[in-house]
């Protein structure tokens, strides 16, 4: 990927490459194998979800997030983040979750996910530059937007 453009690369393709690569299976209900027999993204029965390109480490490109919606009941989702460094397309983001909401603000990604007696936790994941990787920067507890 010479150009560094996220947005010519097939997002289904990466998260094909992605679970190819994985040494675990994804989950029990063979969401590797889900992916792998995808044609289109966002159409059942594929659990990769429509991408998301935002500039997340603030060299000025999009990167390309992707949620794969796995088990039973699909509550349970991989976050997953590419960039391109030296040519190639490369993870920077894999967390897991059962999210309420996934949001991107600034370089930022937020991820709120239920917690127990009226709370949900809140996550943000931020650019690590000596780490080359999205880390959690912020974990808290705050009243859950179901709470009203």
């Amino acid at each position: 990927m010479p150009s560094g453009d996220m947005h010519r690369v097939s997002a289904l393709a990466v998260a094909k490459a992605q679970a190819a690569r994985s040494t675990t299976p994804l989950d029990e209900e063979g969401t590797t194998q889900k992916i792998g027999d995808c044609t289109t993204a966002r159409q059942e029965p594929c659990p990769v979800q429509t991408p998301e390109y935002r500039d997340m480490n603030g060299d000025g490109k999009d990167e390309l997030l992707l949620g794969i919606a796995s088990g039973r009941s699909k509550t349970f989702v991989h976050l997953w983040a590419f960039t391109v460094k030296d040519g190639r397309v490369t993870l920077i983001m894999d967390e897991d979750t059962r999210p309420v909401s996934v949001e991107l603000s600034d370089h930022d990604v937020i991820v709120r996910e239920p917690a127990d007696s009226g709370y949900d936790v809140r996550r943000v994941y931020s650019w690590d530059r000596s780490e080359q990787a999205m880390q959690e920067r912020v974990f808290e507890y705050v009243e859950s937007s179901s709470k009203k």
